[in-house]
C-alpha cells in the first residue's frame, strides 16, 4: 500500500519510464488537459 498519493506518482512513473514512456511536463499536461493553468485564473 502507498503511504501517500506522491508515492503512487512515483511508482506509475517508474514503470511508464520501465516501458519506454516519458511523463508528460506540467505545461505539456495542461494543454493535453485543456486547462487554463496557473496564471490565467484568479486564486
Amino acid at each position: 500500500m502507498a503511504k501517500s498519493s506522491a508515492e503512487q506518482v512515483e511508482k506509475i512513473i517508474r514503470i511508464g519510464k520501465e516501458q519506454g514512456l516519458e511523463p508528460a511536463t506540467p505545461d505539456e499536461a495542461r494543454e493535453i488537459l485543456s486547462l487554463k493553468g496557473r496564471d490565467k485564473v484568479k486564486f
